[in-house]
């Protein structure tokens, strides 16, 4: 089922009824899926926390680099 299937079945609720068993187990699957999503969520965003970490070392290694350029040319002056 889609997500919007399982919202309007998930809204019907009649305690007692299988209809209300119905939504019960929508609103499990809806409950599931969101839990699998935010997993899914959280590990792509620790891979790209890693990348912009990396990332960050390298501009600061650049940075280094540049200082000690222009140190040294200043110098030859």
């Amino acid at each position: 089922m889609t997500v919007d299937q399982l919202v309007e079945l998930a809204g019907e609720t009649v305690i007692g009824t299988p209809s209300g068993l119905k939504s019960q187990k929508a609103q499990a699957e809806i409950n599931r899926r969101l839990i699998e999503a935010l997993n899914d969520s959280k590990e792509s965003t620790k891979e790209y926390s890693k990348r912009l970490e990396f990332l960050t070392w390298v501009l600061v290694g650049l940075t280094i680099i540049l200082v000690i350029i222009g140190a040294l040319t200043l110098i030859r002056m």
